[in-house]
């Protein structure tokens, strides 16, 4: 998969779209130079974001042929956790 240029989606984070593009987290740091951002900086909902090379083929593919697109920066405005389980685990 070639490098290409993809909108973030809210709650969606430098690692989100590392692994979705990428098939890494490894990729983050390229994303994050190619961007001119920190890999820890909040990304602007529907900003465009250049995507890196794909470091693990198979990865990037399961995301892109199940249109997997992790957002797991959290804030105060989801509680996703709490959604989903409850305090049996706590």
């Amino acid at each position: 998969m070639a490098k290409k240029d993809i909108q973030a989606l809210e709650g969606q984070s430098v690692f989100d779209i590392a692994v979705q593009t990428a098939g890494s987290t490894e990729a983050a740091i390229d994303i994050a130079a190619g961007n001119d951002i920190s890999v820890t900086d909040d990304i602007d909902v529907l900003n465009t974001i250049k995507a890196s090379a794909t470091v693990n083929k198979s990865i990037a593919g399961y995301y892109e042929r199940n249109a997997i697109k992790p957002a797991t920066n959290i804030t105060d405005k989801g509680q996703i956790f709490e959604d989903i389980f409850n305090n049996t685990f706590a």
